[in-house]
């Protein structure tokens, strides 16, 4: 590798042509004087040399008081590029102050990247940061790694620690998401746990506290079903917080209307597309309206971080807004399409319980009368009926209340 050639660029450099007996006569004549040079390949009877732009004029010189044969062949570098547009001074101006914003644009956050993080999105880190005055557009000198680490702790109640370190106008957040703490049982109150529907028991868990029930027992909404005092070693008993779980099958009813009319969207085919650039944290809009261009329509946004050439990052990112418009229709859906919408519907609401399903008989039907399609469910569930409700004890240390029944 020719780690020269940057250096030869940088401060200009002349290639020349002489003959074989002119290489022999000058290569004593410039080593003597001490001038640096290079060959270069060879063009049929001639050989190429090639010198510093500094030495050129004493080398010509040399070259002629040794009556050798040496003829200018090519000009190359920085000093012969700018020599070109001397006569376009703007161009020259231009390069100079790029080359400087560039510089000085490095003194500005570019980008910001997000490690360690797994449940704590990288958008609500970033928002996080720029509530505490950090994030792109930021001038780097002014901010304290540490300081801003901290602010942030504050802010983002997910994360447990952070780091900002500078790479260049990088600037990357190191975080450690926030273990969260153990549920903390409430053993300060005393409790008994009831049940919230009617069923019949399958399964009993008690946590804490006296059972009431066993499997097979039927259950009915507001009963007993773990007693909060428990018999201690002496035979005395004494009240805690009762705690479990009690799965039951409970029989629940649905009803589900679906309209045989409905509402659909009817696009056009016709959008727009609206683009809005930030460079370094500056939004910079490229429309005048910040009003949709339809009625009615749908959109989809988009974020990238444009590069140039492809691979160069720059301080920008582009979000992109696409519309499209459509008409809203009214038409009429056939009693399969609402029966299918019914059982979606059905399996919604089933999966709200968080159950398993034992049975389901549905009955579906249409009311033309009313324009609707209805469905009607009788289901068998299997939950957790398990409800705990507080129980006060006086300041003597006796039961205040009665242990609650069924149907209290």
């Amino acid at each position: 590798m020719d780690f020269y050639k940057p250096v030869r660029f940088l401060f200009g450099e002349c290639v020349y042509r002489t003959d074989r007996r002119g290489v022999a006569r000058l290569s004593g004549v410039f080593a003597e004087e001490k001038i640096r040079f290079r060959l270069g390949g060879e063009e049929e009877d001639f050989v190429r040399i090639s010198l510093p732009l500094l030495a050129a004029e004493r080398a010509e010189a040399l070259a002629k008081t040794a009556g050798a044969m040496f003829e200018p062949a090519e000009k190359r570098g920085l000093p012969y590029l700018f020599a070109g547009y001397m006569r376009r001074p703007g161009l020259i101006v231009g390069a100079f102050l790029a080359l400087g914003l560039l510089f000085f644009s490095q003194l500005f956050v570019w980008r910001v990247d997000v490690e360690g993080n797994s449940g704590v999105t990288r958008g609500a880190v970033i928002a996080a940061l720029e509530k505490c005055g950090v994030g792109a557009g930021t001038f780097i000198p002014r901010v304290d790694p540490a300081e801003k680490a901290n602010e942030l702790l504050m802010v983002c109640k997910s994360i447990s620690s952070a780091e900002l370190t500078f790479d260049g106008s990088v600037l990357t957040v190191s975080v450690l998401e926030r273990t969260p703490a153990p549920e903390v049982v409430d053993r300060a109150g005393y409790y008994n746990v009831v049940a919230a529907y009617d069923g019949i028991i399958t399964d009993i868990d008690a946590a804490d506290g006296t059972p009431e029930v066993k499997a097979g027992d039927v259950a009915l909404a507001g009963q007993l079903l773990i007693n909060s005092f428990m018999q201690g070693k002496y035979g005395t008993f004494r009240p805690t917080h009762a705690r479990g779980t009690v799965m039951a099958d409970v029989r629940r009813k649905f009803c589900i209307t679906v309209p045989l009319e409905r509402e659909i969207k009817d696009y056009t085919g016709d959008t727009r597309v609206k683009r809005e650039y930030r460079v370094l944290g500056q939004a910079i809009p490229l429309y005048f309206s910040s009003e949709a261009p339809y009625e009615y329509f749908d959109c989809v946004y988009g974020r990238r971080e444009p590069k140039l050439f492809g691979f160069v990052g720059l301080p920008a990112e582009e979000y992109v807004t696409t519309y499209f418009e459509y008409v809203p229709r009214r038409v009429r859906i056939s009693e399969e399409e609402a029966e299918k919408i019914a059982q979606g519907e059905l399996e919604l609401q089933l999966a709200a319980y968080d159950c398993v399903v034992k049975e389901c008989e549905v009955k579906v039907y249409a009311d033309e009368e009313k324009g609707v399609c209805i469905l009607e469910a009788d289901a068998v569930l299997n939950i957790d009926i398990a409800r705990e409700i507080p129980m006060k004890i006086n300041d003597y240390g006796s039961i205040s209340d009665k242990l609650p029944s069924a149907r209290e």
